[in-house]
């Protein structure tokens, strides 16, 4: 059986874990907002200068899926 003291040692670092862990998953998050919109800004220029690529560039390509 583990002492008073252990117990809130271990509640303590898991604590802390699950706070590192939550800002590493908002980090991320916020980075991978960033560049959905630097695409999407790229895409709206890419429009400007030719519907064609524009559309060329938004078609899925079914080779870069992984199933």
């Amino acid at each position: 059986m583990l002492s008073f003291e252990e117990s809130e040692r271990r509640a303590l670092l898991l604590k802390d874990w699950t706070r590192y862990k939550a800002k590493q998953h908002f980090r991320e998050m916020a980075a991978v907002a960033r560049v959905r919109w630097s695409q999407l800004r790229a895409l709206e220029e890419l429009r400007k200068e030719s519907e064609e690529l524009y559309q060329s560039a938004i078609q899925v390509r079914q080779k870069l899926l992984i199933i």
